[in-house]
Order: structure tokens, then C-alpha cells, then sequence
């Protein structure tokens, strides 16, 4: 007796354990923790908002009230009163996670004809959670690298040249963004580094860069004449700006922006820019509750949904393979961010 559509492949729990398996070829920003390079830091905190239905107010305290007290040094004097302080403000930033929802139809048809067992759905899966990857990197991108969150400038309009170009200074820019994002949040130094690959790259060939790899003194034939390995840059960057080498992150991925039937267009989701930041990760606090204390950061990552992936059968017609997740990119404290476009 023929068999129904429904038992031609069941959905089984294992379709769900292959959601686990990474996406290959791509690497992500969102899930630095599992880089080699950055060793378990975390691009953003993590905050699970699932207990409270995917809403949040987050209480940001300010900083002048604790930059000392006004025309005083707080010398007591012998019978007289205790220097009054400014009272304590604070920014109230509501924070809702927004649904996100991907599928990938697939006839039985193509199910029962699959030479490999498994293989539509196993081919579809990679289909979602790449789509799903690949979206979630573009949103931090555009939340990292956003205009109206954070100041930013043109590196050409800003030092005069790019920094691929024979001109260019990146190290002594760095040393000056430095500053600058000092003198923006009065006092606090950045320690977080975002930059694309095409600018890691180009802060690799600079000469700028090789010299203080390398050393001056080595000349053409004692290394200046090649480029700093990627880990190098990772230190140059994070010596120029007094931060951990862990703290710094370069985007790699790459996004399809032509419509479906249109010939391939792929651009880097991380455009030619370079970001500082306070993102301030805590190594052994990758994932907060919302009732625990978040650090005042620039950005942090609320999640309700976190990964969801599965799959159901559709009017016994068809088997629909999903991927949803509920997540916001939340600005906390723009004057904790700060970048540069056009560095290459």
C-alpha cells in the first residue's frame, strides 16, 4: 500500500540538531565569541528578554554626577557641612525585540525523488540560516556604523588621504581617534575596535603599519616590502588605541543585494569603515537577564527569540523548513561610539 505524503519523510527531532551545524564559508560578527581570535569576547552584551515578553526599560545613568562637585574640593572644614553633590540623572531607553521570519518551501515530490535522504530539507536549512545569518549581520552593521546613533566623519575629509593610498596614516589617525573619543565621552577610553576586511587589508600594506611591525630599521629586504599578518594588524590596532587585541573585530561576510532571478551582486555588509566604541563585554556575563546589572555600553543585543529552526508539513503538499528569531540592536549611549567611513 502506497504510502501518505506525511510519511513519505517525517519531521523528526533530527532536523532540529542540524540546526546547530554552522554555516560554512562565512563568518560572523554577531557570534565572535566562537573566533579563534577573539578567544570568548563577544562583540555585544547579550540580554535575554524572554521572561519579559521581549520588553525592557533600561535605566542609563549619566556620568556628570560622578565627574565631581562644583567649585569645591570637598575640604571640610570644623563645624561646617559636607560638599553637596549633583543629584543623579539617568535616560530611560525602551527597548522592544522585533520578530524576524524566513522559509524555504519543498514539494514531496522533490523530498520522495532526493537521491540522498534528508538532503532537500538539509539543503533548504542551509538556505534559512544562512538568510537569517547573513540579515543579522547586516542589521548589527547598520547599527554599529549608524550616522544618526553615533559621530562620524570621512577619513579623507578628516587626515587628508585613506588609508590605502601611498599617503595614508592610519597609526597616527588611530592615535587621534583615540583622543577624540576620549575628549567625546569625557574621559572614557573606547575598548572595542570594528572594522571591515578591505581595511584591515589596507592597514596591513601600509607603510605605517610595517614599520612598526616590522621595525624601521629592517628595511625593504627585512620585511618592509611585505604586508602585516592579519593578527599583526589586530595588534598594531589595539596598541594604538590602548585596548586588548581580543577587542578587536573585522567583519568578513558578504550580502546579495540583487532580487531572486537577477544575477549575482554581492557586496561586503561591513562597507570601508572603522568604528571605536564602548561595548564593554564581560567575559563571564556573555548572556544577562534583564533584572541583571548591564553595563553602560553603546550598543547591546536583546533577544526574546534567540535561534529557532525547524520544519512542518504544509496541506500535505508540501514541507516548509524554518528559521525565526525576535532580537533588537539597541542604542543605549550614543556618545560611546564613534567611526570613520571612506578608509579605503
Amino acid at each position: 500500500m502506497a504510502k501518505s505524503l506525511s510519511q513519505l519523510h517525517p519531521v523528526t527531532e533530527l532536523l532540529r540538531e542540524m540546526s546547530v551545524t554552522k554555516v560554512p564559508n562565512q563568518r560572523y560578527l554577531f557570534n565572535a565569541d566562537s573566533r579563534p581570535e577573539n578567544q570568548g569576547q563577544p562583540l555585544l552584551q547579550h540580554v535575554d528578554l524572554s521572561a519579559y515578553g521581549g520588553e525592557c526599560n533600561v535605566r542609563v545613568l549619566g556620568r556628570r554626577a560622578k565627574m565631581g562637585a562644583a567649585a569645591s574640593d570637598g575640604r571640610y572644614a570644623p563645624h561646617g557641612s559636607r560638599t553637596s553633590v549633583r543629584s543623579q540623572t539617568f535616560d530611560v531607553v525602551a527597548v522592544q525585540t522585533k520578530p524576524y521570519k524566513w522559509d524555504e518551501p519543498i514539494d514531496f515530490e522533490d523530498i520522495k525523488r532526493s537521491q540522498l535522504p534528508g538532503g532537500e530539507e538539509e539543503a533548504a536549512l542551509d538556505t534559512v540560516k544562512q538568510v537569517m545569518y547573513v540579515e543579522r549581520e547586516k542589521r548589527l552593521a547598520d547599527a554599529l556604523f549608524n550616522g544618526s546613533s553615533f559621530t562620524n566623519a570621512a577619513v579623507t575629509a578628516t587626515f587628508g588621504a585613506k588609508w590605502s593610498a601611498a599617503g595614508g596614516t592610519p597609526l597616527s589617525d588611530m592615535s587621534t581617534i583615540a583622543e577624540t573619543f576620549r575628549t567625546q565621552t569625557k574621559g572614557v577610553p573606547c575598548d572595542t575596535a570594528v572594522m571591515d576586511y578591505t581595511t584591515a587589508g589596507a592597514i596591513s600594506r601600509n607603510i605605517e603599519a610595517r614599520g612598526l611591525y616590522f621595525g624601521s630599521a629592517s628595511g625593504v629586504s627585512g620585511g618592509l616590502s611585505r604586508p602585516v599578518p592579519m593578527a599583526g594588524v589586530r595588534e598594531i590596532v589595539a596598541e594604538m588605541l590602548g585596548i586588548s587585541s581580543q577587542r578587536v573585530y573585522i567583519g568578513e561576510a558578504y550580502r546579495d543585494t540583487a532580487n531572486p532571478g537577477d544575477a549575482e551582486a554581492s557586496t561586503g555588509i561591513w562597507a570601508d569603515s572603522f568604528g571605536v566604541y564602548c561595548l564593554n563585554t564581560p567575559l563571564n556575563e556573555r548572556r544577562l537577564q534583564a533584572s541583571m546589572k548591564i553595563e553602560a555600553v553603546a550598543l547591546a543585543d536583546f533577544f526574546d527569540e534567540d535561534e529557532d529552526v525547524g520544519a512542518y508539513d504544509e496541506k500535505q503538499l508540501r514541507r516548509v523548513v524554518y528559521a525565526d528569531e525576535s532580537r533588537d540592536y539597541a542604542l543605549l549611549v550614543g556618545q560611546y561610539g564613534l567611526f570613520y567611513t571612506d578608509a579605503v
